[in-house]
This record gives C-alpha cells, sequence and structure tokens, in this order.
C-alpha cells in the first residue's frame, strides 16, 4: 500500500530578484515499511522538499503544483489541527542544525540502530544520555524513560 505519494511537485519562493524555481516536477511513491533517503548537492532542494512534505514553507516559499497524499489525505489541503496530528507520528524530518546532525562518518544505518534499537550500555557521563536520548526522540522512537539518568538532568 502507497503511504506517501507525490506528484509533479513544484515549489517556489519570492527574492528580491523574482520568483526562484527551488523542486520542479518530483514524483515519487513511498510503499509502507520502505524507506527513502534524499540526496544531493547543496542548493538543490532537498530541504525545501522535506518542508513541503511537511507543510511548513517559510512564507516566502509556496508549493505552486503538485500533490502530496499521506496515506490518501492531501497534505496540502490540512488544516493546522490535523497537520499536528500528521507530523512528528506519520512524518518527520532530520533538520541540518550543526549541533545535532548525524555523522558524516558513519553510514546512516548505524544511526537509526543505535537510536532506535535497544540500549543496554550504562554511562556515568550524563551528557551523551541526554544527546541520545533527544536523537531518540526526534528521531521518532517511542519516549522511554531511562533507569540510569533522572529526565530533569537528560534535559536541562
Amino acid at each position: 500500500m502507497t503511504l506517501l505519494q507525490v506528484k509533479e511537485l513544484d515549489v517556489r519562493y519570492k527574492t528580491l530578484k523574482g520568483e526562484l524555481k527551488a523542486v520542479q516536477g518530483v514524483s515519487f511513491d513511498l510503499e509502507e515499511q520502505q524507506t527513502m533517503g534524499i540526496v544531493g548537492e547543496s542548493g538543490c532542494g532537498k530541504s525545501t522538499l522535506g518542508l513541503a512534505l511537511l507543510n511548513l514553507m517559510p512564507p516566502q516559499g509556496k508549493v505552486t503544483h503538485g500533490k502530496i497524499l499521506l496515506d490518501g489525505e492531501d497534505i496540502l489541503s490540512l488544516d493546522k489541527e490535523d497537520l499536528r496530528r500528521v507530523r512528528g507520528k506519520m512524518v518527520s524530518m532530520i533538520f541540518q542544525d550543526p549541533m545535532t546532525s548525524l555523522n558524516p562518518v558513519k553510514k546512516i544505518g548505524d544511526h537509526l540502530s543505535r537510536r532506535c534499537g535497544p540500549t543496554t550500555r550504562t554511562s556515568p557521563r550524563k551528557k551523551p544520555w541526554g544527546r541520545r536520548r533527544r536523537y531518540w526522540v526526534s528521531s521518532g522512537c517511542p519516549r522511554t524513560d531511562s533507569p540510569t539518568i533522572p529526565i530533569s538532568s537528560v534535559e536541562a
């Protein structure tokens, strides 16, 4: 069953120099249990595509053509309440923040398996555990409390 379907998506930004075509004619289907990564050169539209999929476009950006169907629902026509229901639960994005980004030396599978897999290692250092917990939650894994580190010290 198709979980995410993107059809002929175009995204444009209004700039001082005119309109910028950031994404043009993107189409793909993503089936249940299928994983997809979006890669490309800097400035090619990866982040814009991700923002469009979450309907999080900044005011100067706009989806000008196409459809984004998530489990049959048109993401672009959902109201704020319905978008909150969908974001994080059904679709999410790992943003490009240097303080929380993935290690480019490691394979993506290593990052995700460490974030969503069982954790048995204990450590007296609280900072790495806090970072791991934030990654765990931001990756959409269920929130669990670590028996070795109190939540207040991790999230501080």
